[in-house]
């Protein structure tokens, strides 16, 4: 039953001062599973959501498989122009058709090579394009419209080596999300196929709703309590950030010489609602972050660390054990915030530090503008069958 059923939308909307410049979300945000379901109807499923890399999917029948939040996606290389993804759910009983791998998020290699994509239940079996090719039995079949039992499609585009889906047929281009981003990455003389190259991939599981791990993640006013070894390396003085973008948000940062070799300026694209890109082009250095919930009280963060050619395996394990340190000082302060949420005492907090904090009330104010504005989008289920075009261009914004 949906939260309009309950008839508990506007009341789970509603907002006792606005958010964004000066007041946070409400903590029920973060605890409500009708709010859950809101989410996911007006957020994920028309939103764009990272799958991966260009990577995983080099060569004609490479595949590899993904969740656009909770939708269950394979993402194929159908020809050499032509990237394709699809629902990953069989239209004979709606199993999976391609098994998913334990951590999806933690192989820098595709998961596979195909000529076709047969589902491991009853063997229906689907063309690289989505279509229908065959199934046991299918010949005795009179009157079944094969045309209309394609894999439903799932719109997919990259950004130079990133890989994008969208379950919403009818979604806005990924170019409109990204926006200005790739212009002020190119600004800055960075090469993202050559710096985005796979290198070690970690899940970190957190104790909070993925909104939570957002915000901690967006700001660093908790850092010179909680993050000694990080502050020694960061001039806290110099941390930027522009809010000025409705669908991102645009960081900066100043790193010192440290022991991991990391000097120089450092820059954040934070792509709403939950996907972040660190770069440190001056070490040929980067990380993709994928905050995906897994449950109303729990979320998982996926990170992808990426290193140029020129970095030595020491130096990447030593930057990976690093960030492994400072997530893990992050997953206890998560947790007491949910438990602190979850009392039903906390309303709406305050942006307290507008330059350490005014990235979480861009974040907010992004949620409360589109909560309250989107349509609930279409399911895969109820797209034509007429949108199984499968083998459009590959393009790129960048």
């Amino acid at each position: 039953m949906t939260a309009e059923a309950h008839g508990s939308t506007a009341e789970l909307l509603q907002l006792a001062h606005s958010v964004g410049d000066d007041y946070t979300i409400p903590g029920r945000w973060y605890t409500d599973p009708d709010f859950a379901r809101i989410e996911e109807e007006r957020l994920f499923r028309h939103g764009w959501q990272f799958a991966g890399f260009t990577s995983q999917v080099a060569e004609t029948g490479d595949y590899f498989t993904c969740r656009a939040w909770h939708i269950p996606v394979i993402v194929v290389r159908a020809s050499p122009d032509a990237l394709n993804a699809f629902a990953n759910v069989c239209r004979h009983r709606g199993s999976l058709i391609v098994e998913e791998p334990a951590n999806q998020y933690e192989t820098a290699s595709c998961h596979g090579n195909r000529r076709s994509l047969q589902c491991m239940y009853h063997g229906w079996t689907y063309g690289l394009d989505g279509s229908l090719r065959a199934a046991p039995g299918l010949a005795k079949e009179s009157g079944l419209d094969t045309e209309e039992l394609g894999l439903w499609p799932v719109q997919v585009d990259t950004w130079g080596p990133l890989v994008f889906v969208n379950p919403d047929p009818n979604a806005g281009p990924l170019a409109e999300t990204l926006a200005e981003l790739p212009g002020l990455v190119d600004a800055l003389g960075i090469d993202l196929h050559g710096l985005l190259k796979p290198h070690g991939w970690r899940s970190y599981a957190f104790d909070s709703n993925w909104k939570i791990s957002v915000d901690n993640f967006l700001e660093c006013y908790h850092c010179a309590i909680n993050h000694p070894a990080l502050v020694e390396q960061l001039d806290m003085d110099r941390l930027w950030c522009d809010n000025s973008y409705d669908t991102f948000l645009w960081l900066g940062f100043k790193v010192k010489s440290s022991s991991i070799d990391v000097v120089g300026d450092a820059y954040a694209g934070v792509i709403w609602p939950n996907f972040a890109i660190g770069l440190f082009p001056g070490e040929g250095f980067a990380h993709t972050n994928l905050f995906v919930a897994d449950g109303i009280e729990r979320s998982i963060q996926y990170r992808a660390y990426c290193f140029a050619e020129t970095v030595s395996d020491e130096i990447a394990e030593e930057n990976m054990d690093f960030m492994d340190q400072v997530v893990s000082e992050d997953q206890p302060l998560c947790a007491r915030v949910q438990q602190g949420v979850r009392s039903g005492l906390f309303d709406q907090g305050y942006v307290m530090d507008k330059n350490n904090e005014r990235s979480i009330g861009a974040f907010h104010r992004y949620l409360a503008r589109e909560l309250a504005a989107s349509e609930p989008a279409e399911s895969p289920a109820q797209q034509p069958q007429a949108a199984l075009a499968g083998a459009g261009p590959e393009s790129s914004p960048a």
